[in-house]
């Protein structure tokens, strides 16, 4: 058994037998035989897990706080799903745009259904195993065969101490998209600026049908003091996709791990993410995708703009297995450091059992072009706004991907607040120059 070393752990010995105990059960073993990550990990080899451990996290309770920070909503219609500190909350949530036949309900009630809750005995991620170990509630969403494009669904999670403890939660998301069905999904992460510090440890599991079609992505402005880990584990069928953006804006310790399965000819994946920190914000990236049948597609984008004290980190992984001919893969990851303190670490990787295939990686890191810098100025646009300018239009090239539109300005607006860049019609003019 490995060394416990925080209070969550505690409720490791206390299972509850619930529907969910045979999951709780394997996850908890699994836990105990890997235990947390040390300094020689290589999966965490550039987080700052100190920020975990040095703080005496508790179990998060199930009353909520008295008051719940806000969030925007993407503009035109759409779902809303509610957890707030990994507990399903329908009376926050409006289900109302979701058509006849989709099917929502909290892990517990759909527990018969989510035999995934349980971590696979050969994943090497222990934070994976402690989510189904501990996992108090979650969501699970069903969108049947032949459902067509359904409107957007945000899955807002709230991250709040209800008193002065900083706790621990761990949310699960199931998300099921059968064949000739289009789903998108934001996931927002939003926490009180002030107040004890939250570990926010989700998983998301979801598996597309074929000729489905999930779009998933992530929006994470978690407060400095919080530490935000999230899973994703997606299997994807016979000429279906997989379309993934995440948006890490500051925070204190942020990480997205997200694997991929193209376990059928013709499945496709993107998998995109960008990072915009400051001061002492450190965000991770780690993506696995793996083509296990022949006729695949997958593309990684990924970009961190870094100031002060920041600190971001890139592993993407792609194997390509020996039956997956005809694969076609390619990564990417380039970084704006923006001060002479901030850091960035990329480290994107090929595993390649078959011959027959196209892949790729790149890796860049640098300042902002000073000849483009230059030409805006000639345009009469102040040295600030030039900056801002050119930072947006570099992150915009990730999230320019992201679709349905209304999400996409949710989380563009997001990143101009960042750079306190208001959009309007001129910005936009020179934006599309720059």
């Amino acid at each position: 058994m490995a060394e416990r070393t925080l209070p969550f752990l505690d409720g490791l010995d206390a299972l509850p037998d619930d529907a969910l105990a045979a999951a709780r059960r394997a996850g908890a073993a699994r836990f105990d035989a890997l235990g947390l990550p040390g300094a020689r990990s290589e999966l965490f080899k550039y987080g700052k897990l100190e920020r975990l451990t040095g703080v005496p996290f508790e179990a998060a309770p199930a009353e909520a706080p008295a008051a719940l920070p806000g969030w925007p909503a993407p503009d035109g219609a759409h779902a809303r799903l509610v957890l707030v500190n990994g507990r399903y909350r329908p009376d926050l949530s409006d289900l109302a745009a979701l058509p006849a036949g989709v099917t929502v309900r909290g892990l517990a009630d759909a527990a018969e259904d989510v035999g995934g809750v349980a971590p696979a005995t050969g994943d090497d991620h222990p934070f994976l195993a402690l989510n189904a170990a501990l996992a108090t509630d979650g969501v699970a969403l069903e969108v049947p065969a032949g459902s067509g494009e359904l409107p957007a669904v945000h899955l807002v999670h709230v991250a709040a101490a209800p008193g002065a403890a900083p706790i621990a939660a761990h949310p699960r998301v199931l998300l099921f998209v059968g064949g000739d069905s289009t789903l998108s999904v934001l996931e927002h992460l939003v926490g009180a600026a002030d107040g004890p510090a939250v570990f926010t440890n989700a998983v998301t599991e979801a598996a597309v049908g074929g000729d489905g079609h999930l779009r998933h992505h992530r929006l994470l402005t978690a407060p400095q003091q919080a530490v935000s880990l999230f899973q994703t584990r997606a299997s994807v069928g016979r000429d279906a996709s997989f379309d993934s953006t995440s948006l890490t804006i500051d925070g204190g310790l942020t990480r997205t791990d997200t694997r991929v399965g193209l376990n059928a000819p013709g499945a496709t994946a993107r998998v995109n993410g960008a990072t915009l920190g400051r001061d002492a914000a450190h965000a991770d990236h780690v993506t696995r995708i793996t083509h296990a049948a022949p006729h695949g597609t997958s593309e990684q984008t990924f970009k961190s703009v870094l100031d002060g004290g920041a600190r971001a980190a890139y592993q993407g992984g792609v194997v390509v297995e020996r039956d997956a001919a005809k694969t076609d893969a390619r990564q990417r990851h380039d970084a704006l450091l923006l001060s002479g303190s901030a850091e960035a670490d990329g480290k994107p990787s090929l595993e390649i059992y078959n011959d027959d295939v196209a892949c790729s990686h790149g890796n860049t890191m640098g300042r902002i072009d000073r000849d483009a810098l230059f030409y805006l100025r000639a345009r009469g646009i102040g040295e600030d706004r030039a900056r801002a300018l050119l930072v947006a239009a570099f992150a915009d090239a990730v999230l320019d991907h992201v679709a349905p539109g209304g999400v996409r300005t949710l989380m563009r607006r997001a990143a101009h607040r960042w750079l306190d860049m208001p959009e309007d019609a001129e910005d936009a003019e020179a934006l599309d120059a720059a």
